[in-house]
């Protein structure tokens, strides 16, 4: 989830703190909205100069060797390598959270559980680490495309939906997909196991599902465009029209945000170099080693023990895998140089479309050719009235009397199908192609077979209730006999409400049963909602297991207090914190174990010089106390006549 999402959780009381604190206060006054301020690499250069030392100490830490992925204190205290304090840690985080920079929620037993949101992570990228180096890309002549160029994700969550809308996809009792359908599904899917290679999903249904299907699969119950129903899945007509009323770059980027929250590198360096690979411009050939550079300028690979092979390799392979979702394109340069380009815009709110790309073209044999970027409402219902015989970068349907009579079953209108066909053709409908259509449309329909209820009264005293009463005429079609009636199926509901309440108490014969309608390939109306929202909610499971949502957990919805973090600062008497003094070594011993049992600082002096270091253990021999510590991140030992006064330092309470 993005920042603004997690803002929305968030009591107004908390959002006022937020907003007070002094990072953000002149910004705010000056019309920045919040979620402004801790998203736009300009702004958060502004804040990051309020920041104090430990806040930009921890956030610094926080970005370079945790990444984005949602973290517990357990973890990050393993990370930390006496690089901060315990306390100074836990304060600097407490600070950032007060600052809506790092967001907090609870799990089920009331451990807490952390996250910087993947679009303030980035942004903090391009604050806290160098820019990648600008060079002169290169020109398409320069270039040889060494990837397959397939369609791309988007087009197989289509035909994944289109399979769907025209088939009751039926699941066994374990609620998998049964094996016959699954196998046709799966032929629909044009990502191969081998763009899958480089990652490792953990997913429900490991040993049923294979990994190309399950990709697509949960990405449909994630957007919600499909549900899995107790027998069966059918598709959310509300988000699947809204979904399809998007242009490709709208849908990519969607997609692009949920495939970071399932399964994108858990590498933290790989998370750096990804955002800085978004900044670079859409559709330019930029050279992969120049990536690797940075890794090696930004001194991450010494952090991460890389070497600049291994590093490109990686790298590579994790770009393979964005190949095959049509997102990014891989070449090589007349110098046998690989480079990139990205073909998703992700800094584009918008991609236009024009006329060539809205039209088909259809041929005197019945078959239509659809150029690329014909926009997905124009697809969907060119699925209603066509059978597709070919798919690739272009695709290819054939108009049939099935076809014709299949559209018209999902109801379509022989003048809808004529309407659409010739405002979407580019040179309209050859003349034996539509009288064709009209004879196959001319007796679809003529004899309709319809499925109703018969609703059989015990006696002639209910018939005549009933048929003298208004309130139950609505539901009548006809009468059968002397004590039968014929009533409308879809309005069962309704007239078994009206029988109840007044006074009756019907049954449902044990041989006739009612079955479920079938699952229809709906109309696709203009008039539904016209936009697609991305919902985040518990009741919206995928398929892969998954720790980096957060929609499972209750966000955390007190303010932080850095008090809190020493529950025993009270006992502690204040002149140990005020001031150097000279104390009795059984005092200083007191002082030295309260210091390593918080995980705070020990300031000491001699001669005027001060120090500040970080106990970890205290010993005594022979009446001499002696402290093993860090200084400066390197391990020392002090003896007694190392000080003559000392002080407690805890981070966030006297640390100015």
């Amino acid at each position: 989830m993005n920042c603004e999402k997690y803002l929305t959780q968030l009591p107004p009381s908390y959002l006022r703190e937020i907003q007070t604190q002094s990072a953000y206060e002149n910004l705010i006054k000056h019309g920045y909205e919040l979620k402004d301020c801790l998203t736009s690499p300009q702004l958060l250069e502004k804040c990051y100069e309020k920041l104090n030392y430990i806040e930009r100490h921890t956030l610094s830490w926080l970005i370079k060797n945790v990444g984005y992925e949602p973290f517990e204190w357990k973890h990050i205290i393993s990370l930390m390598e006496d690089q901060l304090s315990k306390a100074e840690l836990k304060v600097g985080l407490t600070l950032l959270r007060q600052k809506g920079i790092v967001f907090t929620f609870r799990k089920t037993w009331g451990e807490q559980i952390y996250v910087i949101p993947k679009d303030a992570f980035h942004s903090w990228v391009n604050v806290l680490l160098p820019q990648i180096k600008k060079v002169n890309c290169f020109s398409d002549e320069e270039v040889e495309s060494q990837d397959r160029i397939g369609r791309g994700l988007i087009f197989d969550l289509f035909h994944l939906i289109i399979y769907i809308g025209k088939n009751e996809v039926l699941l066994t009792q374990n609620r998998m997909i049964k094996k016959r359908q699954l196998q046709k599904m799966c032929n629909l899917i044009d990502i191969n196991e081998e763009d899958l290679q480089y990652i490792d999903l953990k997913y429900i249904g490991q040993d049923v599902y294979p990994k190309t299907f399950v990709l697509v699969y949960d990405l449909l119950l994630r957007l919600q465009l499909v549900e899995q129903k107790s027998k069966h899945v059918e598709l959310n007509r509300d988000k699947v029209h809204g979904w399809l009323l998007q242009n490709s770059q709208q849908m990519n980027k969607t997609l692009y945000e949920v495939w970071h929250q399932i399964c994108m590198p858990d590498q933290v360096w790989l998370q750096l170099i990804w955002a800085k690979m978004e900044t670079i411009p859409y559709d330019v050939w930029y050279p992969i080693q120049e990536l690797v550079n940075w890794v090696e300028h930004s001194e991450l690979m010494l952090c991460y023990d890389l070497e600049n092979k291994n590093c490109f390799n990686q790298l590579l392979n994790w770009m393979k895998v964005f190949v095959g979702f049509g997102w990014i394109q891989l070449g090589k340069t007349d110098n046998n140089e690989m480079v990139f380009r990205w073909k998703i815009n992700l800094n584009s709110t918008d991609e236009s479309l024009n006329l060539d790309e809205i039209e088909f073209y259809i041929q005197a044999d019945f078959e239509i050719i659809v150029p690329p970027n014909v926009p997905f409402h124009i697809l969907w219902e060119l699925e209603s009235m066509s059978e597709m015989v070919y798919s690739d970068t272009i695709m290819r349907y054939a108009l049939t009397k099935k076809t014709i009579k299949n559209a018209v079953q999902n109801g379509r209108s022989t003048a809808d199908i004529f309407q659409f066909l010739n405002k979407h053709s580019k040179y309209g409908l050859p003349d034996n192609v539509k009288k064709s259509v009209e004879d196959w449309s001319e007796h679809v329909g003529k004899i309709v077979f319809q499925e109703v209820l018969l609703l059989r009264c015990a006696d002639e005293s209910t018939v005549k209730q009933l048929s003298a009463n208004p309130l139950f005429q609505p539901y009548i079609m006809t009468k059968i006999g002397d004590r039968n009636f014929i009533i409308q199926k879809s309005k069962l509901k309704e007239l078994m409400k009206k029988l109840e309440d007044n006074g009756y108490s019907p049954l449902f014969s044990a041989q006739q049963g009612i079955e479920k309608e079938k699952v229809q390939f709906p109309y696709f109306n203009k008039t539904s909602n016209d936009s697609y929202i991305l919902e985040d909610s518990k009741g919206t499971n995928g398929l892969v297991n998954s720790n980096k949502t957060m929609i499972y957990y209750e966000m955390e919805q007190n303010f932080p207090n850095v008090k809190d973090i020493y529950p025993s600062l009270d006992e502690i008497p204040a002149i140990w914190l005020k001031q150097y003094r000279a104390y009795h070594p059984s005092t200083e011993k007191e002082i030295i174990q309260k210091a390593i049992e918080s995980h705070v600082y020990l300031k000491i002096r001699k001669n005027k010089v001060e120090r500040i270091v970080l106990p970890q253990k205290l010993e005594e021999k022979e009446g001499k106390l002696f402290i093993h510590a860090f200084e400066k991140n390197i391990k020392i030992t002090l003896f007694s006549h190392d000080w003559e006064e000392m002080r407690l330092i805890f981070p966030g309470i006297n640390d100015k």
